[in-house]
């Protein structure tokens, strides 16, 4: 879902591009169907996201989320983490911020960015990043990590 900007009326906002257009006037249409019964969300905030910018009664948003193989996605026993970080040279004594996705400016990626260098937690945290955003938001995020080697090399 495209979601536009709070402060601004519906398709005046995130979407920037006649794709983005063409996404949020599907959905408006989709969302505003007389014959609409019932839309799965996989989470409370997709339900809450159409009931506040599409106006859908909450009646009509069922929340069934995603789910997952337990044996797979677990916590690490304590040498499989020790492992893991060796293998991909992360601290051991650090915290790992880990996203991954994409859609960065839609899911906050700059202000974790931003949140993370103004707390100066890059001497107690390793923020990751994986995936790819159509925005070039890595800019900001190529600064940051040169900041971050720069930072960690002066210490060493």
């Amino acid at each position: 879902m495209v979601k536009p900007a709070p402060e601004q009326p519906l398709g005046q906002s995130l979407a920037s591009s006649r794709q983005d257009m063409s996404i949020l006037r599907a959905e408006r249409d989709m969302f505003a169907h007389p014959a609409l019964r019932c839309v799965v969300c996989n989470s409370e905030m997709v339900r809450e996201e159409i009931v506040r910018y599409y106006a859908v009664p909450r009646d009509k948003l069922a929340v069934i989320r995603n789910g997952i193989d337990l044996q797979r996605f677990r916590p690490p026993a304590a040498q499989e983490r020790e492992a893991a970080r060796t293998q991909l040279d992360w601290p051991q004594d650090r915290t790992v911020f880990l996203f991954v996705g994409s859609g960065f400016e839609r899911k906050g990626v700059r202000p974790a960015l931003r949140a993370f260098a103004r707390a100066a937690l890059a001497q107690r945290a390793l923020l990751v990043i994986v995936g790819h955003d159509k925005r070039n938001i890595f800019a900001l995020a190529i600064v940051f990590i040169i900041t971050y080697l720069a930072r960690a090399s002066k210490e060493d």
